[in-house]
C-alpha cells in the first residue's frame, strides 16, 4: 500500500489497544475478509478458531513486506532501550502510537499496543465496491464480548 496514501487511526474507544484501522483509500467499506498469507485457509479451522498475527509485548506492527530490508537494519538495537526500537516503544507506551520511517527508503512502519498482551490476534482486510482494499484493521478483541448499547445520548 502507498506510503503517501495510508493514514492510521488507532482507535481504542475507551479501551486502550482495541484495535488499528489503516485506512488506504476514502473509499467506503462494503465487505471485510480476513487476511491471510498464500496457502492459508480458514476453512480447515475448528469452530471459533481464526488465523492471525502474533503480538510481542503486548504491541503490533503495520508495514510493508517490501519494507522488511530496511527496518531490519533500523531496529538491529532493539535490546538497547535508547535506540531507535527503544524510542519507538517509548512512544508506543506514552502516545498510545508512533510512526518511524526508514529515510533510505522512505517505508514506514505503525506501532501500536494490541489486546490484553501476548496473544495471536485477527487482521481484517476492509474491501471496497470495486474490491480493492480500502483499509487495513487490527483486531485486538477487547469488545469481543462486548454488547452495542446503542448511541450515548
Amino acid at each position: 500500500m502507498p506510503h503517501a496514501a495510508a493514514q492510521f487511526d488507532v482507535e481504542y474507544g475507551s479501551v486502550m489497544g482495541a484495535g488499528c484501522r489503516i485506512d488506504v483509500t476514502d473509499a467506503p467499506v462494503v465487505s471485510w475478509e480476513q487476511a491471510l498469507c498464500p496457502g492459508q485457509d480458514p476453512s480447515t479451522l475448528r469452530d471459533g478458531w481464526y488465523l492471525g498475527v502474533v503480538a510481542d509485548a503486548g504491541m503490533l506492527c503495520f508495514f510493508d513486506a517490501a519494507a522488511l530490508p530496511g527496518l531490519v537494519g533500523l531496529t538491529a538495537d532493539r535490546d538497547e532501550p535508547r535506540g531507535v526500537w527503544g524510542e519507538l516503544c517509548g512512544t508506543v507506551e506514552r502516545d498510545g502510537s508512533a510512526e518511524m520511517e526508514d529515510p533510505a527508503t522512505g517505508t514506514n512502519v505503525v506501532a501500536f499496543p494490541i489486546g490484553w498482551g501476548d496473544e495471536v490476534y485477527p487482521v481484517w482486510i476492509g474491501r471496497d465496491a470495486e474490491g480493492g482494499v480500502a483499509c487495513v484493521l487490527a483486531d485486538g478483541l477487547v469488545l469481543d464480548d462486548a454488547t452495542y448499547l446503542g448511541p450515548v445520548e
